[in-house]
């Protein structure tokens, strides 16, 4: 996990409302699981239906998360 965006905002002083991730990937990578541990609303998006159980199982029973599988995505080395 990157903890630079949550360790800048508390340095700053700055609480947000809301954060949002786009590209989550796996529930341990998130660059906002800080913000979520100390309850602030947070908005998780992944393209990936197998990401999205693993997101959906891992933040289970947390209330400020919700998950949104609304991205378009290609597979590893997918051409269109």
């Amino acid at each position: 996990m990157n903890n630079l965006l949550f360790e800048k905002t508390k340095i700053l002083g700055f609480t947000p409302n809301m954060v949002a991730e786009v590209g989550v990937y796996l529930p341990h990578t998130s660059n906002v699981r800080g913000f979520i541990n100390q309850g602030i609303i947070t908005m998780l998006v992944e393209p990936d239906p197998l990401c999205i159980v693993k997101i959906e199982e891992y933040f289970m029973g947390k209330e400020n998360v919700k998950v949104f599988q609304n991205a378009i995505y290609t597979k590893k080395n997918e051409t269109f």
